[in-house]
């Protein structure tokens, strides 16, 4: 078995080398992955904001209301997520997703339902 030495004065094996260069190589295939598989989620924030907040302004009935204001309740906590983890790991959309986030928490507070749509319990 040949041995291979390193500079820090240390020898490895040649399959040892190969393996690691092996897991290396996977490594850096599956942090492709990662970052092809949530890219689209850059483009996707700005979308579900304005589509839960359209949502949350256009229904009706009182019936059709309540859903709405689950749906733009779980859109608001999924943005918020969305934004801290582009925040987080220094993306270059944080300033839209930030954007995203305050323009539906502006349209929550603005949110004022008709009062004679809504339904005395």
């Amino acid at each position: 078995m040949e041995l291979v030495p390193l500079k820090n004065g240390t020898y490895f094996s040649v399959y040892d080398l190969l393996a690691l260069r092996q897991g290396c190589a996977e490594a850096v295939e599956m942090d492709l992955w990662i970052d092809q598989a949530t890219g689209w989620l850059d483009f996707l924030v700005p979308a579900i904001a304005l589509w839960a907040v359209v949502c949350l302004h256009m229904q009706p009935r009182a019936e059709e209301r309540n859903v709405s204001q689950a749906f733009y309740v779980f859109a608001l906590l999924l943005v918020a997520a969305l934004t801290v983890r582009t925040v987080t790991t220094f993306q270059a959309c944080w300033l839209v997703h930030t954007a995203s986030l305050g323009s539906m928490i502006v349209a929550g507070v603005l949110y004022r339902p008709e009062p004679d749509l809504l339904v005395r319990g």
